[in-house]
């Protein structure tokens, strides 16, 4: 298989339809935990002979053959799963990811985030927008933000799981535990995200 594309996200359908610009792969299969019904996969992205839709109950990815992968992609999704669930999936994919593949994935990192939450003049979208805005704009703009601000993230929280919740598992963390599963650390963060890391590895 020239290119084997496993992606863990959900919902599924929207992050999957960007994927064609990447070309055609032999073989893709999204993964999730929950099923291509409930996520309108392939309402969004169409059935083609070379998609499988693979659901998984656990952390061991048993229904992909060992050294098959060539391309890894998590995003917006493992943010939302305990430290031992991320250590579970990297454990697995040092066992199904091929010499010299590529992997990308984002976490969740409580010191980016309060960071950005601390610095709102530094990244927010009102930067960007300075000089296109009107007076009265604003100040409906500046009323919104501070009736509905951001808040920072608690380090020392617990590990149990509720819906929809983060879970600090930090980039130092993230990438001491890919290099000790037989992965190298291409970039620690490819800093496309203000608020979230994305770590770019690959298989050794």
């Amino acid at each position: 298989m020239s290119i084997q594309l496993y992606w863990k996200s959900a919902p599924a359908g929207v992050r999957s339809r960007s994927t064609s610009r990447l070309g055609k792969p032999k073989r893709y299969t999204p993964v999730d935990v929950l099923s291509a019904e409930h996520n309108k996969f392939w309402e969004y992205v169409g059935s083609s002979e070379n998609i499988s839709y693979d659901v998984v109950e656990d952390t061991d990815l048993s229904h992909i053959p060992e050294n098959s992968i060539d391309y890894f992609f998590s995003f917006g999704c493992l943010c939302h799963a305990s430290n031992e669930v991320i250590e579970g999936y990297i454990v697995s994919l040092g066992k199904k990811m091929k010499s010299g593949s590529r992997g990308f994935l984002m976490i969740a990192d409580y010191d980016k985030f309060n960071y950005c939450v601390l610095h709102p003049e530094l990244f927010s979208v009102q930067r960007a927008l300075r000089t296109r805005r009107t007076a009265l704009e604003w100040i409906i703009i500046s009323v919104l933000y501070r009736l509905f601000p951001y808040s920072k993230l608690n380090q020392s929280e617990d590990q149990n799981p509720k819906p929809g919740r983060w879970f600090n598992y930090g980039r130092e963390r993230a990438c001491n535990f890919l290099q000790s599963k037989g992965f190298e650390i291409v970039e620690k963060d490819m800093e496309v995200n203000n608020r979230d890391p994305l770590i770019h590895f690959c298989k050794k």
